[in-house]
């Protein structure tokens, strides 16, 4: 790669996030994939795929937000 070229795809290490284990990966700062396994529950694995970085960080919130209330079940 050159000096001054952007990467197109940007692949961040796992984060936690309450029960939720997330690996989230950018597409030219739009496409936005998020790979997610709960932490005790393996029904709940999903990847989701977005158009946008706002609607991914809100669906990760709501899901974290989801699980607490639950009790994280």
């Amino acid at each position: 790669m050159m000096k001054g070229d952007k990467k197109d795809l940007v692949t961040y290490p796992w984060m936690r996030r309450g029960n939720y284990q997330l690996k989230i990966s950018v597409f030219k700062n739009m496409g936005v994939l998020i790979v997610a396994n709960h932490m005790m529950d393996v029904d709940k694995f999903f990847i989701k795929h977005f158009d946008n970085l706002e609607d991914a960080a809100n669906f990760i919130e709501f899901t974290i937000q989801k699980d607490y209330l639950n009790g994280g079940h």
